[in-house]
C-alpha cells in the first residue's frame, strides 16, 4: 500500500492491520525521492514530471 508524509489517506490499515496480526508493505515511502532529502530549495528541474536536477 502507499503511505508516507503526503499521502496518509490508508493510515487506518496499520490499526486494523496490528489488530489482526498481519504485516503491511509499504510502497513510495520516501515520496520517489521527494523525502529522500536530496532535493533543497536551490534545486531546479527540467520539465513538470522530471525530478532529475540541471546540471549548471
Amino acid at each position: 500500500m502507499m503511505f508516507n508524509i503526503f499521502y496518509q489517506e490508508t493510515a487506518e490499515a496499520f490499526k486494523l492491520a496490528q489488530k489482526n496480526d498481519i504485516a503491511l508493505i509499504i510502497k513510495v515511502p520516501l515520496d520517489s525521492g521527494w523525502l529522500s532529502g536530496k532535493y533543497n530549495s536551490k534545486s531546479t528541474f527540467e520539465g513538470v514530471r522530471s525530478r532529475c536536477p540541471l546540471k549548471s
